[in-house]
């Protein structure tokens, strides 16, 4: 996980977040994780403790929080360590609180590693663990993964939650490729009891636990796109984010880049292709779906939102049908506040628009018949802008 996906997680499960992750990316062009971090855990976690430190809401901090030590890279594991424990650790009352909440293999890193080697934290108490606390796995748990994937199952389906809690954190160390270990399951058997888990299981940390295992795998899921209603409301933001995650990041790909830039017609070629297996591969509405959420969500610049819009047409995702294209089209034009003459020279927005609009429907915005239209005189587009007006 890199700061961008960090941030985008982040916002995943805190969703309140959105308003602030676009003024961040508005302000500063790209994640500042350290600066982020502080805005979107550190303060708010410590408002909700003063308010109830017993709180889902703090508990779901300190598992956001684990969940980015244990999947980050160096960077992210940096602003964990540096900005966001040193400043837990400045309140003794929620630093003792947030060790209740989190991993014993979390918490062995914090006072075995971070409070040896980071100086600003040397003065800081050893978290202490609770009574009923679980240690990490043994050789029998190696074992039981070696044995294979009726002898994992009957552990993680099965009713001895400590046993659980041991083997996914055995799973963890097999399936993570830093460790270099082979895993003895087939892992689509191991994929599909994992997802059982989520769906099944009743306590959080083991839920968030097999979610990580999860991120290890590749798309598809299944079985929680099946019994998604089914996953408890306090982890399905993270479900959410899981089922998407292989796609988002192939969006990212796609329109993480300016649509001007000079490829080789082999380049261009291999792009253009690529975007169409995306539509073959998700189907159009799931891509579509996503596509939307990153214009939203990473295009707030009236050169971002022309440069998507380009790189929309090139790859062809104008011929599509969209089930709300005024929703669609009102972004853009919300974005540059109608100024095509200053942003759009090439009449790109005109174009999509008087593409997608006749193929829903809307007759007075197909040229064969109106030669005349205009976006910016259509009254359903101008509400559209003015609905994301009054949202902002």
């Amino acid at each position: 996980m890199n700061k961008q996906e960090m941030a985008e997680y982040i916002v995943a499960i805190f969703q309140n977040c959105q308003a602030y992750y676009k003024e961040h990316l508005a302000d500063f062009g790209s994640i500042l994780p350290h600066v982020f971090a502080s805005e979107a855990i550190n303060t708010p976690m410590k408002a909700e403790f003063e308010v109830n430190a017993q709180s889902e809401i703090f508990n779901k901090y300190c598992r956001l929080i684990q969940h980015l030590w244990k999947n980050g890279d160096e960077e992210v594991r940096n602003v964990v360590d540096v900005t966001i424990l040193e400043s837990i650790s400045d309140n003794n009352l929620m630093w003792e609180a947030f060790g209740e909440n989190i991993s014993f293999e979390f918490k062995k890193y914090i006072n075995d590693e971070l409070l040896i080697k980071n100086i600003a934290m040397s003065h800081v108490d050893r978290l202490e663990g609770k009574t009923d606390e679980v240690g990490p796995y043994s050789e029998k748990e190696i074992q039981i993964v070696k044995s294979g994937t009726d002898a994992v199952r009957s552990v993680l389906l099965g009713n001895d939650i400590n046993a659980k809690r041991r083997l996914l954190c055995c799973l963890d160390w097999f399936m993570d490729s830093y460790y270099g270990n082979d895993i003895f399951i087939v892992k689509e058997d191991l994929k599909s009891i994992l997802e059982t888990v989520v769906i099944s299981a009743n306590e959080e940390d083991i839920i968030d636990d097999a979610i990580s295992l999860l991120e290890y795998t590749d798309w598809p899921y299944p079985i929680l796109e099946t019994h998604f209603n089914e996953v408890s409301e306090s982890v399905k933001p993270m479900v959410r984010y899981l089922l998407n995650y292989e796609l988002n990041r192939e969006i990212e790909f796609l329109y993480n880049r300016y649509w001007d830039e000079d490829l080789s017609e082999d380049d261009q070629y291999n792009l253009e292709d690529y975007a169409k297996k995306i539509i073959k591969k998700y189907g159009w509405i799931k891509v579509y779906e996503v596509t939307y959420n990153y214009l939203c969500t990473n295009c707030t610049s009236p050169e971002s939102v022309i440069n998507f819009a380009h790189l929309y047409w090139i790859y062809g995702w104008h011929e599509y049908l969209i089930s709300k294209p005024y929703e669609f089209l009102g972004y853009f034009y919300f974005r540059i506040d109608m100024d095509t003459e200053k942003y759009d020279e090439m009449d790109i927005l005109d174009s999509i628009a008087v593409s997608i609009l006749p193929k829903f429907g809307y007759a007075e915005a197909d040229l064969y018949n109106n030669p005349n239209y205009l976006p910016e005189m259509d009254h359903m587009l101008l509400d559209a802008v003015e609905t994301y007006k009054m949202c902002k």
